[in-house]
């Protein structure tokens, strides 16, 4: 597959598609090159062919890519514990759209409060570009903490079968509840949970839509 990700943290997600999906191409776009420098030196990765860095905003990187280039499109970039305000609008994932091939999927990572509106904000907003949206809210936000969780979005309909057999795979159905908070802590003891369809209508009521002209990341976070 051809994948994009925007942010590239400690390149996590290159070195699984890299390590799943062998053959595939990415691009990564990364602002940060002492972030870059690390990850190559200290951290072993090498880009190599399939793996191109490109460093510089990605909002303004991107314009450079061309149409329906990319498989996957992965939202993973941060600014503390936000996701940059001018990656998180309408006319930014637009553009991301562009580049997606017409079965394309957008992944995006990203961490809110329990009031869950800047969540509810970017798939509202995923919602005006893209013909298919599925919310996950993660373990930690299904147990009443603050975390992270995932939207997919894509022009093709998204299997969420598919999604909650992964859900259901995290958990032992063996395992007591006392023997998972053992395991994985009490603040991340449930599971992660699903919000498709109808439901997804009910809780995106409201929402706020994202755009350049009005995009107040920060203050939507919850605490």
């Amino acid at each position: 597959i051809d994948v994009l990700s925007l942010g590239g943290g400690a390149f996590t997600v290159p070195r699984y598609v890299r390590e799943t999906r062998p053959g595939s191409e990415q691009v990564v776009l990364e602002i940060d090159q002492e972030l870059v420098d690390v990850v190559l030196d200290d951290f072993e990765f090498e880009p190599g062919p399939d793996v191109s860095i490109v460093v510089g905003d990605a909002r303004l990187s991107v314009r450079d890519l061309p149409d329906d280039s990319a498989d996957v499109a992965v939202g993973d970039a941060f600014g503390s514990r936000s996701v940059p305000f001018h990656l998180a609008t309408e006319e930014f994932l637009a553009d991301v759209d562009r580049v997606l091939r017409d079965d394309g999927v957008y992944v995006g990572n990203l961490i809110d409060g329990t009031d869950e509106t800047f969540l509810r904000a970017q798939a509202a907003t995923l919602g005006r570009v893209f013909a298919h949206v599925v919310v996950v809210r993660g373990p930690l936000l299904v147990a009443g903490n603050n975390g992270n969780s995932v939207i997919l979005a894509s022009d093709a309909p998204l299997d969420v079968e598919s999604f909650a057999e992964l859900l259901r795979a995290d958990r032992d159905p063996s395992e007591t509840d006392l023997e998972r908070r053992e395991r994985v802590g009490p603040d991340g003891a449930g599971a992660g949970e699903i919000v498709a369809g109808d439901e997804l209508v009910e809780y995106l009521d409201g929402a706020t839509v994202l755009t350049d002209d009005f995009a107040p990341v920060d203050q939507l976070i919850g605490g």
